[in-house]
Order: structure tokens, then sequence, then C-alpha cells
């Protein structure tokens, strides 16, 4: 079990002592939207562009870029 801290500047996955298990950040700050789904994240941040973090390893990556 851990917690998923959702910031302006990153995504973290906290274990219950308090240990980070993994930090994702992004290119903007996430100010447009953070949905928490079983194995992921995703989050949109100032310019629009949907990040999905894997809650397991912490990777991201973009899956919709800003037009």
């Amino acid at each position: 079990m851990a917690i998923v801290s959702h910031g302006e500047l990153a995504i973290a996955r906290v274990a219950l002592d308090g240990t980070v298990v993994w930090s994702a950040g992004g290119k903007d700050i996430f100010s447009e939207g953070f949905v928490l789904h079983k194995d992921f994240a995703e989050a949109v941040h100032f310019n629009h562009e949907t990040y999905r973090v894997d809650l397991t390893t912490g990777d991201s990556y973009i899956i919709d870029v800003a037009k």
C-alpha cells in the first residue's frame, strides 16, 4: 500500500513510512487535471499535454501532445 501525491510540479508515490518510492515531473506545472486509475495516473500540464505515469515504476510519458 502507498500514497500517491499530486502537486503542481510532480507526482510521487510515497510508502506508508514516508519514504518516496518514485517521483515524476513534466515540462510544465500540472494544473489542468489529474485522474487516478488502477495502474496509472494521468495528469495534464499547463500547456494541455497529458502525461501517463505508471503507478508501480513511476515511468511517465506524454500520451496527448498539445496542438
